[in-house]
């Protein structure tokens, strides 16, 4: 069978999840989460151009040798798919790795997580109008909840003289962009396995944000970068971008989605918590209200139905 006429992974009912299973939502789960403070000094260290290119040739590189590993193609994009993808490439890659990029430069790595992970209350509000999914009580009050957890982060820069909101407003810009790349993932039933789908995304969104980092950005004095930006960076493309992305794909074809979307729930609680030990970042009632506020709004979205 190819990869043109393989059938999506079915969403029958779901009777349990095996210890292998759980074992992936653990890992994945606990390594997106280490992934924000990890991205954070390599962040600051390389500047944030550099860092997202560097990042996204190492991970480019990644997603080709593991579509090949597991005995797959890239079958070249055909005309009427091609102009989508690069449109997908512009939200999911570009703009989305650029937002977090200076996002995580401008505010704390587990704030900056939390918001980010406003992303499925985004796309359940999204859907609605985009892809005809009904908006539901549930819904409308996981948007208040969502709103509501933003503004206990923001609240403290807005009231403070000179308060800067460029980090909370890039990381909630990258929240909607997500969003979108997936409405229009969602919006067409691809010829693609999903690695194959980001692994083209990545071949069409990393060269633009290469040349925009060697045209816009000065070129990083390596030899002052430290030990722990080097390790951040290489976190960051290899086991975040590689790995995590692999173990969701196979997660995915394990689980109906809206079960396996809970696994997300974990994410920005590691985040907070390692971005605290890592980073010496406060972790303080503000940090705990606000997580609370958004992992109460996303489990309103993506909890599974009962059979």
């Amino acid at each position: 069978m190819t990869d043109a006429t393989r059938p999506a992974p079915a969403l029958a009912s779901h009777r349990g999840i095996d210890g292998s299973t759980l074992g992936l939502l653990v890992t994945m789960s606990v390594l997106w989460g280490i992934n924000w403070p990890m991205m954070k000094t390599a962040v600051i260290e390389l500047g944030p151009w550099m860092f997202r290119a560097i990042c996204l040739v190492i991970a480019t590189a990644g997603m080709i040798l593991l579509v090949w590993a597991n005995g797959q193609r890239l079958r070249p994009p055909t005309r009427r798919e091609l102009p989508l993808l690069v449109v997908m490439a512009f939200f999911n890659i570009f703009i989305w790795h650029v937002m977090t990029g200076f996002g995580l430069a401008y505010m704390a790595a587990g704030r900056a997580g939390i918001i980010a992970y406003l992303m499925p209350v985004i796309s359940t509000m999204l859907a609605a109008p985009i892809l005809g999914e009904k908006l539901t009580t549930a819904k409308i009050l996981a948007l208040l909840l969502g709103a509501a957890g933003l503004g206990v982060l923001m609240a403290p820069e807005i009231g403070a003289i000179g308060g800067d909101l460029r980090g909370p407003l890039l990381m909630l810009g990258s929240a909607f962009t997500w969003s979108i790349g997936t409405m229009m993932v969602k919006g067409r039933r691809w010829a693609y396995t999903p690695v194959q789908l980001t692994t083209w995304q990545m071949i069409i969104g990393t060269p633009p944000l290469v040349l925009s980092a060697l045209l816009l950005s000065p070129l990083p004095d390596l030899g002052r970068t430290t030990a722990f930006g080097w390790v951040g960076m290489l976190y960051a493309s290899t086991v975040a971008m590689i790995w995590c992305h692999y173990t969701w794909y196979r997660i995915l074809d394990r689980l109906p989605a809206s079960i396996a979307s809970i696994s997300t729930l974990a994410i920005p609680a590691v985040g907070v918590i390692s971005s605290a030990l890592l980073l010496g970042e406060p972790l303080g009632f503000t940090e705990f209200a606000a997580l609370a506020l958004v992992l109460a709004a996303i489990a309103m979205v993506v909890r599974p139905r009962v059979a």
